[in-house]
């Protein structure tokens, strides 16, 4: 059985970063490089903090699943309440049919009650004011429901607008993937944007294709499954009816369990899928093909890569964090660099170039149509044979 490592790899791809970025070290070709990146990995890292407080919910889904019953159910005073359907019909009464003594809030009303009694009869025969009518409600569309006019107008302009704003960042992502590649399986330094830009466009444009039906696959999955699953959590558990947030929350959660082994082959694509492309100038459902077989015959392989990836990802975010706490005095900096779109790039080269070469070294270890630092020998054309090819004159050696 082969064995499938990942520290060598990992050692082969810091020492590809030292050559690739620091020996020597030219600024020219490090900002290209970071640009290419930056399109690589466009709405991927940096500049989004998109805050959910996912603790209300868990707390509610928990409390479900413990069948645990809300305080109106155990209470007996509620429950008598909610019988008599009027706070007032309660009466504290003694044994021997007097007025017990009160809660205090009860005492504060009676004690307002006949303070105001007592305020009336001082005030004589003095004609009590009525009180002030009701603002009169605001006048809203009764067609728009509510929402400006022109609100409605705008709004398929402005979901056109995001529509093709997200479009372009996937093309241009799709795009930049391979022009990352390119530029680090490139022997020289000689970097052009402009020819790698050109160099990607068949596989670029094809993977673009692959993501947006992947897109639109992903969009018909969540409608389907989340409202089944929200529907089935309504009438299995009673407990769910009037917790409409939580319900849909449970769903969401049952709807990603589900799909985890598409998003696991999805990931694998991503990785894997995307070298088998660029190195045999392949379309992508062809490769997506082919990775199907792989993740069959390595499962163990890949689920090693992944979990090997999560660590170091966790180790790197650590060590951040715990740089912005020891320096917390430079937070404006912090922020900078975490929020503009480019300066982070810059800053973390490094570790996207160190987990791309990982990559590359990892998926040499699934053979030659996964290494992507081979060239094909160009091939002879179709007019000439082995015969019409001049054959080497062969030495002769001199006879003693």
């Amino acid at each position: 059985m082969k064995h499938y490592g990942v520290i060598e790899p990992f050692r082969n791809s810091v020492e590809r970063v030292k050559k690739k970025l620091f020996r020597p070290f030219d600024a020219r070709f490090y900002l290209r490089l970071a640009f290419i990146a930056w399109l690589a990995h466009l709405g991927q890292y940096g500049g989004c903090n998109f805050k959910y407080d996912f603790r209300k919910d868990l707390n509610a889904i928990r409390s479900i699943l413990r069948q645990e019953r809300p305080v109106a159910e155990t209470s007996p005073v509620l429950q008598a309440a909610d019988r008599n359907a009027d706070y007032q019909k309660i009466t504290f009464e003694s044994r021997n049919g007097k007025d017990a003594a009160a809660p205090p809030e009860k005492t504060a009303e009676r004690a307002g009650d006949a303070g105001t009694t007592a305020a009336a009869g001082n005030a004589g025969d003095a004609p009590a004011q009525a009180p002030p009518p009701p603002p009169p409600p605001e006048r809203t569309s009764i067609r728009t429901g509510g929402v400006p006019p022109v609100l409605l107008a705008i709004l398929p302009l402005l979901v056109s607008v995001c529509l093709a704003i997200l479009l372009l960042v996937l093309w241009l992502l799709s795009r930049g993937r391979f022009m990352f590649i390119s530029a680090l399986t490139d022997e020289t330094r000689d970097l052009s944007i402009a020819a790698k830009w050109k160099e990607s466009k068949t596989e670029g444009n094809s993977y673009f294709r692959f993501n947006l039906a992947f897109a639109v696959l992903i969009m018909l999955y969540c409608a389907i499954f989340t409202p089944l699953f929200f529907l089935l959590l309504k009438l299995l558990l009673p407990a769910l009816q009037t917790q409409s947030a939580s319900t849909l929350a449970l769903a969401v959660f049952l709807s990603l369990i589900l799909a985890i082994p598409l998003l696991f082959l999805t990931g694998v694509f991503h990785e894997f899928g995307t070298l088998l492309m660029f190195r045999k100038k392949i379309k992508a459902w062809a490769a997506f093909r082919q990775t199907v077989a792989l993740t069959r015959d390595n499962i163990l392989p890949l689920l090693k890569y992944f979990i090997f990836m999560i660590a170091v990802t966790l180790a790197v975010l650590f060590c951040l964090i715990l740089c912005v706490v020891i320096t917390c005095c430079l937070c404006c900096f912090w922020l900078a660099l975490f929020y503009l779109p480019f300066l982070w790039v810059l800053a973390f080269l490094p570790l996207l170039v160190l987990k791309q070469y990982f990559t590359m070294e990892f998926a040499k270890q699934f053979g030659d149509d996964y290494n992507v630092y081979l060239h094909d020998e160009p091939e002879i054309p179709a007019g000439e044979t082995a015969e019409t090819v001049p054959a080497i004159p062969e030495t002769v050696r001199p006879e003693n």
